[in-house]
Formats: C-alpha cells, sequence, structure tokens
C-alpha cells in the first residue's frame, strides 16, 4: 500500500474512530472487563476494529473508494445514508462487518489475546455497538474536514511518539488514557519531545505533499496546514488525552490546526 493510500485510510479511520468515541462511549470496553487480570481489550483498539470492519464491508458492496465513503460521512451523512444514496443493502453489509468481527474476536480467543468471557462480552454488544456507527451523525459544529486531517496528523504525532520512546502503541495509549501528556510520556521514557514533534512535522509534511502530487489537496492548502503543523504538534504534546480532545476540538479552537478554505474531505 502506498503512503499516500496509507494516509488516506488513516484519515478514514480516525473519522469513524472518532465518531465511535461518541455514540459508544466506553460500554463495550466496560462490558468487556473480567476480573480476571487478563489484558482487556482497548476500547482504541475496539472501535478502530469496528471501523475498519464497516469502511471494508461498504466498500466491497458499493462502488466507493473508502475516501469517497469518508467524503459523504464529512459532509453530514451516517453511513446508512450513503448505503441508501448508492442502493446498497444496508443489512447485508452490517452483517458483512459483524460477521468479520466475529472472526477476529474469535481469533483473538485463539491467540490468548482475550479471554472467552471478554469474547462473549464483546460479541454480545456487537449489534448495537454496529447499528449505532451506521447511524449516527458526525457530531459537533465546525470544519469537519479540517477534523479529519487534525485526526490524521495526531495519529502521526502519537506513533512517532511511541517509536522514539521505544513504546508499544498499547502502552502509550494506556498512558494517555491515565491522563499524561504526550510530553510526559516521552520524558519519562528518555525520549526528546522537539524531536518527535520535529519527525512528526516532517512525515506528516511528506503525507500531504503526497496528496498534492496525487491532485488530492491543492499546493496552497498544503502550504497552509504545514504551516500550522508546528504549532499544532506542540500544542498537542501537551493536552491531555489528545486522541478525545483533538477529535472533537472545533477548527476555531486554539488547538485545532489551520484549515484553508475548501481543503478537501479525503
Amino acid at each position: 500500500m502506498s503512503h499516500t493510500k496509507r494516509w488516506m485510510r488513516m484519515v478514514a479511520i480516525a473519522l469513524l474512530v472518532a465518531l465511535a468515541f461518541t455514540v459508544i462511549g466506553t460500554a463495550v470496553v466496560a462490558n468487556a472487563q473480567d476480573g480476571s487480570g487478563n489484558a482487556q481489550p482497548t476500547r482504541q483498539a475496539i472501535v478502530r476494529q469496528l471501523a475498519m470492519a464497516l469502511l471494508d464491508a461498504t466498500e466491497s458492496a458499493l462502488n466507493l473508494t473508502q475516501a469517497d465513503i469518508v467524503k459523504e460521512i464529512a459532509g453530514g451523512k451516517t453511513l446508512t445514508e450513503v448505503i441508501k444514496a448508492h442502493n446498497g443493502d444496508v443489512a447485508a453489509i452490517q452483517a458483512s462487518a459483524k460477521a468479520a468481527l466475529t472472526d477476529k474476536i474469535k481469533q483473538a480467543v485463539a491467540d490468548g489475546k482475550i479471554t472467552q468471557r471478554q469474547a462473549d462480552a464483546l460479541l454480545g454488544r456487537l449489534d448495537t455497538a454496529l447499528d449505532r456507527m451506521m447511524n449516527a451523525q458526525w457530531p459537533g459544529q465546525g470544519d469537519r474536514r479540517a477534523r479529519l486531517l487534525q485526526g490524521a496528523a495526531l495519529g502521526v504525532l502519537v506513533r512517532e511518539t511511541a517509536k522514539q520512546a521505544n513504546l508499544p502503541q498499547r502502552d502509550l495509549l494506556k498512558e494517555l488514557r491515565s491522563g499524561k501528556t504526550l510530553r510526559q510520556i516521552a520524558t519519562e521514557h528518555n525520549a526528546d519531545p522537539t524531536a518527535i514533534i520535529n519527525a512528526a512535522v516532517t512525515n506528516a509534511t511528506t503525507a500531504l505533499n503526497k496528496l498534492v502530487a496525487n491532485g488530492k489537496l491543492k499546493q496552497e492548502q498544503a502550504n497552509t496546514l504545514i504551516a500550522g503543523l508546528q504549532g499544532y504538534f506542540t500544542k498537542a504534546m501537551d493536552m491531555p488525552n489528545p486522541l478525545r480532545n483533538g477529535s472533537n476540538a472545533n477548527a476555531n479552537t486554539p488547538n485545532a490546526m489551520p484549515a484553508p478554505e475548501g481543503t478537501p474531505s479525503l
């Protein structure tokens, strides 16, 4: 998969993960706890798998790319509305996503990643979780397109922090949920926050330039976004739980990345 396609898929997942945090909350994870001391599935991991399954199932059923699907969602439609607008079978797509997720949950049990009790709890909530994600609208006001890019940019920063802190992303996310900032986590693990920010800026800039080269973004739009990366990443390093707060940030707040006029929904 090319860097540009990976970036576009990351944007798509960022949108649906943010949406899932809002409409599902902690219910799925809470019901997955078993008190056994075994590691329980994180909310981030759960909603990511929900999002990926829905995107894959919708893309397979419709003559649309995942970028096209996300573009329509960002315009205010629900997944159900997108599917109906293209004469798709909503029930069949949801059933396909459920089947894929059920297989993943069963495999996780077989691999010893989760217990059978956790799997049963997840499976028991699967229909409700998928239904909510299918029928929920993107929350809040402001520029949805900017939030897509902002969510993707946060993913770049989180991955770079995990890399330079020599931490698995799961462990880093656990520390974020405990209330620590990315800067605190980096410092505690002997990583340089400034070096992390600079590397994240470089990686995000490369991705944005590839979007320009592939006709997905205008050069002046990319220039505006790139100019705001350093400041945005610096603020995000000190933001408690940036993945949650960032996904709900209005494009006009100080913590948000600048959104040039006409920035496309990727």
